[in-house]
């Protein structure tokens, strides 16, 4: 593998109060050595990339991906997945498993594994089920979902039932050392709702999804996990109630973790009246008090973290009416620039992006990420006040389904490099 050195940048961590320019050296994919500007060895042989006025984070990663594959190529592939998802800036993504057949096998998972290392793009973890085809009746065999390659299990897209399965769920995966991701919903509360239960349900004339949904289920599972003490991390937050329920769990000791997503630090139910069935996800876009309370929480560490929930689905499917197309939106492409957007606001400092997109999941899945000697050369690499415009006929994501259609963000992904490969570079913005 080439010997690579980065010059001109600077690292954004969030140990580091201030971004600091330095060059990186890479060597067989990790770093061999980190110096100040001006210091770098007379002797060092390396292909030289330039980054003047970039900005190196550590490699982003989405713990929330619906990546289709097996049997639902037409909405999205492995290939598509990672492509998209190497272009907005992410190194890794934990693939959910609900896909057809469910990924609730060794078998299953090795052939997530092995098409994604095929691609080449970025690295993917696949999560396993927690049930058996999804059905919530009987536990997958956690051991063999963890020797295959899975890093997590969960259910996503419906909730555990049975308090007890979960439970149990709970203890196996702790002996395994795998993540238990929480999809959390109360579908006697939720039924056949498609957006938030509100004046603009009323308005559509829709039927609503109370809050109450999401938050009766995540104080459910917390109890759970407390129960048995075994880690949880709760998916997709989007309720004040929701914050303030996990806020309260971590003051108590409980092992818990969490997640939002960009739509929901950016967009309310109001959005659905613009952008219709593209702005349709479970849990729904909630309202701006609970956006201010996702802020809170990423703010005092209570939100450890944030993923895109990526869900593409065909123009044909999101054609339908809002009671009758799909839930999800897609966001690999998006979310990176999404966040920036958010920085140059001023509602969270730069610092905290690396935190809740990259060493934060690192921690939780069990992945190395960071700025030292002998670590992997996994870096999101970004031009923080380039402005672009954003057009879905442009994705490399088969899903066009976004709320943020010919929306204008500045700052935007420039390079990707997973293990000192570069997945993806933007010409037009980097000397390489």
């Amino acid at each position: 593998m080439d010997s690579i050195l980065l010059i001109g940048a600077f690292l954004v961590d969030s140990k580091i109060e201030k971004p600091l320019r330095k060059e990186i050296w890479i060597s067989n994919g990790r770093i061999e050595g980190i110096f100040d500007p001006g210091h770098i060895p007379s002797n060092l042989s390396a292909k030289i990339i330039s980054l003047e006025n970039k900005w190196i984070f550590p490699g982003f990663i989405d713990m929330h991906v619906h990546l289709r594959e097996p049997g639902q190529s037409h909405k999205e592939t492995i290939e598509t997945g990672t492509k998209a998802a190497a272009v907005g800036g992410l190194t890794a993504v934990c693939a959910m498993p609900n896909t057809d057949p469910t990924v609730d096998t060794s078998e299953a998972v090795r052939w997530i594994i092995e098409k994604a290392n095929a691609t080449n793009c970025c690295a993917v973890y696949p999560a396993g089920a927690i049930t058996k085809g999804l059905k919530g009746k009987e536990l997958a065999d956690f051991a063999a979902l963890k020797a295959a390659g899975a890093i997590a299990v969960t259910d996503d897209g419906k909730p555990v039932l049975s308090p007890d399965l979960l439970r149990k769920a709970l203890v196996e995966a702790k002996k395994q050392n795998l993540c238990v991701i929480s999809h959390c919903e109360e579908l006697s509360l939720s039924q056949n709702g498609c957006i938030l239960q509100s004046a603009i349900s009323e308005k559509l004339k829709v039927p609503g999804i109370p809050r109450e949904a999401e938050v009766v289920s995540v104080k459910r599972d917390i109890a759970i996990a407390a129960l048995v003490d075994a880690p949880i991390h709760i998916a997709h937050v989007s309720t004040k109630g929701s914050v303030d329920a996990i806020r309260s769990a971590k003051r108590s000791g409980i092992s818990v973790t969490a997640e939002t997503t960009p739509h929901y630090l950016t967009k309310t139910v109001e959005a659905v009246l613009r952008y219709g069935t593209n702005a349709k996800m479970n849990p729904p876009l909630a309202l701006i008090e609970d956006q201010e309370a996702l802020f809170e929480g990423l703010l005092d560490g209570t939100i450890d973290v944030i993923s895109t929930d990526h869900a593409p689905h065909t123009p044909e499917e999101k054609a339908r009416s809002l009671q009758e197309a799909p839930f999800g939106v897609v966001g690999l492409e998006t979310s990176a620039s999404v966040l920036l957007s958010l920085v140059h606001q001023k509602r969270f400092p730069l610092p905290l992006l690396a935190e809740k997109m990259s060493l934060a999941p690192a921690k939780i899945l069990n992945l190395q990420r960071g700025f030292f000697v002998g670590a992997p050369a996994t870096f999101t690499i970004m031009d923080l006040f380039y402005e672009w415009k954003v057009n879905t006929h442009q994705f490399i994501t088969k899903g066009r389904n976004t709320p943020f259609e010919n929306e204008v963000f500045t700052g935007k992904n420039v390079l990707t490099l997973v293990d000192g490969h570069i997945t993806y570079i933007d010409t037009a913005l980097v000397s390489a």
